[in-house]
């Protein structure tokens, strides 16, 4: 496993209900070799035996604590363990499909990306008639700050939010985006070295645009994968 480039670090972030169908989802759709680190934080009891068990069976680091975490603090607890040049942060809810991860390295090795990102889905995806007729929750974002009346405003936008894969598919480019998100997000581990970890004083909700204007003003890149097809 010297070789692996890259660890996944799965975290709680809204709900435990889809722990299992995530774990096994990402197993069986990912053929990239990798490392994976779950942090349990606050996990219901029936949860974590049985990540404790997938643990053993399929030899990943499981990194419990008893108390919940907000989700910057559980990735900053997963990445002090990660020595890969790549870190793949996932929601405990996300859903994956074959090659995303080849397709997310693939684009960071290509363009000099910090960070990556793939499309975003909404929902169950189980087979390619239903992912085709999935709804899109993201292709990468579009936002900015505006002063208005003594106020910094933030700006921000889903590219194709809620639109159907099937009629979109063909026009999401690979290219640059002011930022990614958390549900599936790729970063190189060096991003943190030189910027420090991730604020864990931004509780939800907005701490992936935190992070990708860090980057982006630190004069890195972010980009957005359409090869990579994710579920949120």
């Amino acid at each position: 496993m010297d070789d692996v480039r890259v660890t996944i670090v799965v975290v709680p972030r809204e709900r435990f209900s889809y722990t299992e169908r995530s774990l096994q989802n990402i197993y069986a759709h990912t053929t990239f070799p990798f490392k994976l680190i779950y942090v349990s934080a606050g996990t219901p009891p029936r949860v974590q035996q049985f990540l404790e068990q997938e643990a053993l069976r399929r030899n990943f680091e499981l990194v419990s604590v008893a108390h919940y975490l907000a989700p910057n603090e559980a990735r900053n607890l997963g990445l002090r363990a990660v020595k890969t040049p790549y870190v793949v942060f996932m929601d405990n809810d996300a859903l994956v499909t074959p090659g995303w991860l080849d397709a997310l390295v693939r684009c960071a090795d290509e363009t000099a990306a910090e960070i990556v990102g793939p499309v975003y889905l909404e929902g169950e995806i189980r087979d390619v008639v239903r992912l085709e007729r999935a709804r899109i929750h993201m292709a990468g974002g579009k936002a900015h700050i505006e002063h208005e009346n003594g106020a910094s405003i933030l700006y921000d936008e889903h590219l194709l939010a809620g639109m159907p894969l099937v009629n979109h598919r063909a026009e999401i480019a690979r290219g640059p985006r002011d930022y990614v998100e958390f549900h599936t997000l790729l970063a190189r581990t060096d991003v943190f070295e030189r910027l420090g970890p991730l604020d864990e004083q931004l509780l939800s909700v907005n701490e992936h645009i935190d992070f990708c204007f860090d980057v982006r003003q630190a004069g890195g890149s972010v980009y957005m994968q359409p090869q990579a097809v994710t579920s949120y």
